[in-house]
């Protein structure tokens, strides 16, 4: 990496975190809305799983007694089982073109299905629901990093109250984020280089984080998220081009 892909890493992740604190989602799929422009792509796979955690856990802690982890049982075992397929998977075929075009779909898709269907799509909490959530969180995050638009429509479903629904959301992601992390490193995708660059990343997303609380009462959360929906189709058009 450049010395000005350094700088765009540590911006991008402080800027995440920070759209993470006002918003309540978007770390992960912001991050890598833009990791593949001037990193490779699995080397963006990777920093967004595990810059994405460090946010989960700076989030996470204010809101650790609201976790309702017994409706996370269903999600993480279809989670556990189709992330490590998905992540095997892409081993070795992440610098792949068609991989890339995926990705665009995918930003595309979740830009339209946050702007339009977020409000509108709603699931009973069974078990095997949780079990399918769990395993589209699992696809998604082992190629993309991208695994919290399933798992968000199943916590609106099961939870009473916003900070249930912010600490269960997390938490799913937080563990999550570990196996991920814990699977590219078996594979081999995890070095030393990677840990530093986290390190400098968890550093950047601290600030985010901090700034985000700060002023998140302050400005309009909701005008933010339709500019990330804009931003997130723009960038899915560009990849696809």
């Amino acid at each position: 990496m450049s010395e000005l892909s350094y700088v765009l890493f540590l911006l991008t992740t402080m800027a995440g975190s920070f759209i993470q604190s006002v918003c309540g989602f978007g770390c992960a799929i912001f991050t890598m809305s833009l990791f593949p422009y001037f990193m490779p792509y699995s080397t963006s796979v990777t920093l967004t799983g595990l810059t994405a955690l460090s946010s989960n856990i700076g989030n996470i802690l204010p809101r650790i007694k609201h976790i309702k982890w017994k409706l996370l049982i269903s999600p993480f075992i279809g989670y556990f089982a189709f992330a490590a397929v998905s992540i095997i998977f892409s081993v070795g075929k992440s610098e792949n073109q068609w991989l890339n075009a995926a990705l665009g779909v995918v930003l595309i898709l979740l830009s339209l299905y946050f702007a339009f269907f977020k409000s509108k799509i709603k699931i009973k909490p069974t078990f095997l629901n949780g079990l399918i959530v769990g395993a589209l969180s699992g696809i998604l995050g082992g190629l993309f990093s991208i695994s919290s638009p399933p798992i968000v429509v199943y916590s609106l479903a099961c939870t009473d109250s916003k900070d249930e629904y912010f600490a269960t959301n997390m938490a799913f992601l937080m563990v999550t984020n570990i196996y991920a992390a814990i699977l590219r490193a078996i594979k081999g995708l995890i070095d030393l280089q990677m840990i530093l660059l986290w390190a400098l990343g968890t550093l950047t997303i601290i600030i985010g984080v901090f700034f985000g609380k700060k002023v998140a009462d302050k400005l309009n959360a909701e005008l933010i998220r339709k500019l990330i929906y804009i931003f997130m189709a723009l960038n899915g058009i560009l990849m696809l081009i």
